[in-house]
């Protein structure tokens, strides 16, 4: 898509770079801010399911509280994911 001006396309938000743009749909930016509000329509959402069969389940269960903590939350906003909301 960078090499024609005119294209448009779907990739993954994680995926934008130099030279692509997130268009505006129905006068509404694509901003973190409005997809996090889900204002933004066009986003798809990132769901967590885990089974863990290590003893006592503490791997996963391990894993997916890392993810709600302030550092996996930050690991996953520089990889370009945009955090809206948890589920238990």
């Amino acid at each position: 898509m960078t090499n024609n001006a005119d294209a448009i396309g779907y990739i993954s938000r994680t995926a934008v770079g130099d030279g692509i743009k997130i268009i505006s749909i129905n006068q509404i930016k694509g901003t973190d801010e409005n997809i996090r509000q889900k204002h933004y329509r066009l986003y798809r959402e990132l769901y967590l399911y885990y089974f863990d069969a290590s003893p006592g389940g503490t791997i996963a269960q391990g894993f997916a509280s890392y993810m709600r903590e302030k550092e996996g939350q930050e690991r996953m906003l520089r990889a370009g994911f945009i955090p809206t909301s948890f589920f238990e």
